[in-house]
């Protein structure tokens, strides 16, 4: 997985055993998959996350380092929970 020149912003987010939510310091928050290391889903933001996000059935809510809240809709497919 190559983060270009980003590097994280903070630990990374447990979704589900096998996803993880990483926020990046130019604000791309990526969705990944821990078994395969491939993106699931990729979100640019005006910042990184300022602390965990909240997980919803419906939604990834982020609390941004520049005071924005962000949600994300959840996409259903096969590889998310």
């Amino acid at each position: 997985l190559s983060l270009d020149s980003a590097r994280l912003a903070d630990q990374p987010y447990e979704v589900s055993n096998d996803q993880t939510i990483l926020s990046l310091s130019d604000g791309r928050h990526l969705l990944i998959n821990n078994n395969e290391g491939k993106v699931l889903q990729s979100w640019a933001m005006s910042a990184p996350s300022s602390c965990q996000p909240l997980i919803t059935p419906t939604a990834f809510i982020f609390g941004l380092k520049n005071g924005e809240i962000v949600q994300i809709k959840r996409t259903n497919n096969a590889n998310q929970p």
